[in-house]
């Protein structure tokens, strides 16, 4: 991969050695060369093997290389899947929605503490049948300031799935949550 002195900041480590295209293993050494060329510079990845054949028979010839260095791979940590929605957006919402009575807030309120629950916000501390009214309720606290919360636990059937992820987006829409 060759750039321009200005263009020049970084150069991602290669996966596969430049010269016999074998993939590098995880911990496996690798040399990494970096060479001028008229106007650009190009970094030049080799497994073990292949770096020792290019040297002379003292073991020292390096070429025209500006600079080399070894190193181990290890291979890029996986990306981290950017929330769909934030944590401070879903709590805000919860909080928002749980004191209404229809029907689809009392859905949107539970599938958004499931989503709290998920990301470890929320912990479930019980489960209670409100005397006089028989609703079923989820306790919950929250893990930073132990805050308690009733989450009214509607009996979602998976029946029911489509119907409440309509709702659920519809109600996401209505607050500009894309």
């Amino acid at each position: 991969m060759a750039r321009t002195p200005r263009e020049w900041n970084s150069i991602k480590r290669a996966k596969r050695c430049v010269r016999c295209a074998r993939d590098f293993a995880d911990g496996e050494q690798y040399t990494s060369m970096l060479f001028a060329r008229e106007d650009d510079y190009l970094r030049e990845d080799y497994c073990a093997e292949c770096r020792t054949a290019l040297d002379g028979p003292d073991g020292s010839d390096y070429g025209a290389a500006l600079s080399s260095w070894r190193g181990r791979f290890k291979p890029e940590p996986p990306k981290m899947k950017e929330e769909p929605i934030s944590r401070s957006t879903i709590e805000r919402l919860l909080t928002k929605y749980l004191e209404s009575r229809e029907p689809a807030h009392v859905n949107f309120s539970y599938i958004l503490a499931l989503m709290l629950e998920r990301k470890k916000k929320l912990l479930p501390r019980d489960r209670i049948v409100e005397p006089g009214t028989g609703r079923r309720l989820v306790v919950y606290e929250f893990s930073g300031s132990g805050e308690t919360l009733l989450v009214e636990d509607p009996g979602l059937a998976v029946g029911q799935a489509k119907e409440v992820q309509k709702q659920v987006r519809e109600l996401l829409d209505l607050e500009g949550v894309k």
